[in-house]
């Protein structure tokens, strides 16, 4: 699967998302939080025509942007923000 660009309003409304998250996750346990988010991303998956994108290659989709989540945290945590 080709790599899909970010655009600053793709970066705005992630940052949007997390925000919402810091804002309502409180005391939730972590797990619960992951549970959360990932429960959205589900129903986005489900409503993808199959004509455009088959469930095989959403979920590769999916595999790489958490793995590029995972990068840019750990990046943040010892670098500072990910521009």
């Amino acid at each position: 699967m080709k790599r899909i660009e970010v655009t600053p309003a793709d970066r705005s409304l992630h940052q949007e998302l997390i925000d919402i998250i810091e804002r309502h996750a409180g005391d939730l346990p972590p797990a619960q939080i992951l549970a959360i988010g990932a429960q959205p991303v589900g129903q986005i998956l489900t409503l993808q025509d199959p004509r455009e994108i088959n469930t095989t290659d959403a979920i590769r989709l999916i595999k790489a942007n958490v793995e590029e989540g995972n990068r840019s945290a750990l990046l943040t945590v010892t670098r500072g923000p990910v521009q």
